[in-house]
């Protein structure tokens, strides 16, 4: 039964380790170093633990995958959003030339 503490704080960092870049990416409103297929990768991973959790009913993993996947939900949104900001800053831009 003590061992479960291990869990539990396992599930509790999990849930909030990308928060720090979460909050990174609304302060800066910058993605360009978010790899969009590192997002992807991570939700088919998150996808694949919700089917396993169900066909194995284990009720623990079930739950302990929702913080994870709605962090990867959120920083989707954001390259998304943050992305096409970029896109249409950038083309506002003046090209300097620089010769050596």
């Amino acid at each position: 039964m003590s061992y479960d503490i291990i869990g539990y704080s396992a599930i509790s960092f999990g849930a909030i380790s990308l928060l720090p870049q979460i909050i990174q990416m609304i302060k800066t409103k910058k993605v360009r170093d978010i790899n969009i297929f590192f997002l992807i990768i991570a939700l088919i991973s998150d996808i694949l633990y919700f089917v396993y959790s169900i066909l194995d009913k284990d009720n623990i993993m079930f739950y302990s995958a929702f913080p994870p996947t709605l962090s990867h939900i959120i920083m989707l949104i954001l390259w998304f959003l943050y992305n096409k900001q970029m896109v249409h800053d950038t083309t506002n831009e003046d090209i300097e030339i620089i010769i050596i």
